[in-house]
């Protein structure tokens, strides 16, 4: 009875197209990983951002104007932009208005879209009913978009989709 000899090389080939077969899956698995933790993180600088923005907003005191910080629209669009490490929005992604905190009765006062705002006076603001609110709007477009095309969220989609922070 003859025994066949396994040879080196075979062994060698049938790893390599092993490996060559499971290496797309692999890195189609790595690469869902990454875009995914990137999204997370835009998703996270962008509800950080709007909330320091708010809170710069509704702190009391003077902003950089002389006037209350609530009315220092520039401050808070900056206080945003200093938390926004990938730069995710622009200054114009950012909308603050000023409500009365009834969801039922949304009455705005005004937009704050100059670089100060002297609409709303500490009258309108300082019976704790009054709230301001800062929405900014973001997009994520993945690296390689042919590869994970359901995970893009943007403003220009149809219908848009953006990430938002409130």
């Amino acid at each position: 009875m003859r025994r066949h000899k396994l040879v080196a090389g075979k062994k060698r080939a049938q790893a390599m197209v092993e490996f060559a077969l499971a290496l797309p899956i692999l890195l189609l698995l790595l690469y869902g990983i990454l875009e995914a933790g990137r999204l997370l993180f835009i998703y996270s600088s962008i509800v950080t951002a709007s909330r320091q923005a708010a809170r710069y907003g509704s702190a009391t005191g003077s902003g950089p104007n002389g006037l209350p910080r609530y009315q220092e629209c520039d401050a808070t669009r900056a206080a945003a932009q200093k938390a926004d490490y990938l730069n995710a929005f622009e200054d114009s992604d950012i909308v603050i208005t000023y409500d009365k905190g009834d969801p039922d009765t949304v009455d705005d006062f005004e937009t704050c879209d100059g670089a100060t705002d002297v609409g709303v006076t500490e009258g309108e603001l300082s019976d704790n009913e009054s709230r301001i609110v800062v929405t900014i709007q973001g997009d994520f477009l993945p690296i390689v978009p042919r590869i994970v095309p359901f995970m893009r969220r943007s403003a220009d989609d149809s219908p848009p989709d953006p990430i938002i922070g409130e």
